[in-house]
C-alpha cells in the first residue's frame, strides 16, 4: 500500500492526507481523505489531470503518487479530460498524441 508518509519532496513530506497534497476543490463532490490512493486511483489521477488547469505543481505531486505510465493510461481512457488546450497540456508533458484521447476534437479550428 502506497502510504503519504513515503512520499516525499526532498526531505519533506507532502502531507497525511490527500486533503495535505490537493486543494479541496479538486474533490467538492466527495470526502476525498476516504479516497484509498491506490483503489481510487483512476479517480484521483483523472480528477487532479481535468482540474489542474495548466498548474505544474498539482501534476508534479501527482507523479509522486502514481508512475507517468499510470498516468498516461488512465488520461488516455478518461472522458473527464475535456478541451483540446487541457489535453494538448497533458499530452505534450506525458508525450502523447492528443488525438489519443476520448475528448480530442480534431480540427476544431474549421469548427470557429
Amino acid at each position: 500500500m502506497i502510504s503519504l508518509f513515503k512520499i516525499l519532496k526532498g526531505n519533506k513530506s507532502l502531507g497525511h492526507n490527500l486533503s495535505d497534497i490537493f486543494p479541496r476543490e479538486m474533490f467538492w463532490d466527495m470526502n476525498m481523505d476516504d479516497l484509498s490512493l491506490e483503489k481510487d486511483s483512476d479517480l484521483i489521477i483523472q480528477r487532479v489531470l481535468s482540474r489542474s488547469m495548466h498548474n505544474s505543481e498539482y501534476l508534479e505531486k501527482l507523479e509522486k503518487l502514481y508512475s507517468n505510465s499510470e498516468i498516461s493510461a488512465i488520461a488516455l481512457q478518461s472522458s473527464e479530460i475535456r478541451g483540446n488546450e487541457d489535453i494538448e497540456f497533458i499530452a505534450e508533458r506525458y508525450q502523447l498524441k492528443p488525438e489519443q484521447f476520448k475528448k480530442y476534437i480534431s480540427n476544431l479550428s474549421l469548427y470557429a
